[in-house]
């Protein structure tokens, strides 16, 4: 077991914040950038910087996760060219260059590599994906299960994120289901994570030996309208929550979504040991945190006992 140096490229984003935050708790010495730089961060381009501009002695023992990425699906389907210049040109060339200085890369995928036709997918099925997103991320995947090299590919899919504007399910269907105009399929299936779990595993897999492709998820998959539901129940603005039970192909999106695309954990579980947080807790607790902020913020939102 190594205890080198955590190169986070973007770590100001849903994923990036809180593994920054672990890392420094755990004492580990963190280069962490993100575009515009801030307190406890470098200023870092990923389309036109250099690993080496970070670390000039990258080297064994130090791991690299590059998570600046394009992540909305809808975005990167309106502006593909755009999106995979980040999300694939330059990720797979500072994966490269992390690789050549024979670092250890981290790379973090998404349940959206596959179609979603029948959910529960493993490690060792296929990918096939029906979103530009998803092709992208393949396409990067593809490039490190080509090369050696001190790689793994961890694989995420709907992660629920402390913060109120955080890129977080929770927050937006929390939002949706204000808006009364929801619509929530009952037959999409989906892996919810409580992202504080995402991060102690990226973590922890910064000195592991395993290489390869894992699912970093939690289980079982919950339906959309099964997270509906929970939001409504627990949250304090419940009664002004509305929303309609659907079928996922009666709801239109701009290219073909994966229905099931949930993923199996057990690998990941066997390997490590490692118990995530129940879904139902993890969202639970997200809308006591959006709860107090709509009641602090907006008149509407004020609520008595």
């Amino acid at each position: 077991m190594t205890q080198g140096r955590i190169i986070i490229v973007g770590a100001t984003g849903s994923i990036g914040r809180p593994l920054h935050a672990l890392a420094r708790a755990a004492r580990r010495t963190v280069v962490a950038t993100s575009r515009a730089g801030g307190a406890g961060l470098r200023s870092f381009d990923m389309v036109e910087g250099r690993l080496a501009d970070l670390v000039p002695n990258l080297g064994a023992g130090d791991c690299a996760y590059v998570l600046g990425a394009m992540t909305s699906p809808d975005v990167v389907s309106r502006d593909p060219t755009a999106a995979r210049g980040v999300n694939v040109t330059a990720a797979i060339r500072l994966h490269e260059e992390a690789l050549a200085a024979r670092a250890r890369v981290v790379f973090v995928s998404s349940e959206m590599v596959f179609d979603g036709e029948t959910g529960g997918y493993t490690e060792d099925d296929a990918t096939t994906p029906t979103t530009e997103y998803g092709r992208q991320k393949v396409e990067v995947e593809r490039h490190l299960l080509e090369r050696p090299g001190n790689w793994l590919i961890l694989r995420t899919g709907a992660t629920v994120c402390p913060g109120v504007d955080d890129n977080c399910v929770v927050s937006k269907t929390y939002r949706t289901l204000l808006s009364g105009q929801a619509r929530m399929a009952s037959d999409n299936l989906l892996s919810v994570t409580a992202v504080g779990d995402t991060a102690r595993l990226l973590l922890e897999l910064a000195d592991h030996p395993v290489t390869g492709i894992l699912h970093g998820v939690a289980n079982p998959p919950v339906t959309r309208a099964e997270l509906a539901g929970w939001i409504a129940e627990d949250s304090v603005f419940g009664g002004q929550m509305m929303y309609e039970v659907a079928r996922f192909a009666d709801i239109p999106f701009a290219e073909k979504r994966p229905r099931k695309s949930w993923l199996r954990n057990s690998r990941i579980r066997s390997l490590l040991g490692m118990d995530f947080t129940a879904p139902r807790d993890a969202v639970r607790d997200k809308v006591k945190i959006l709860d107090r902020w709509r009641s602090s913020t907006s008149p509407e939102g004020i609520v008595n006992g």
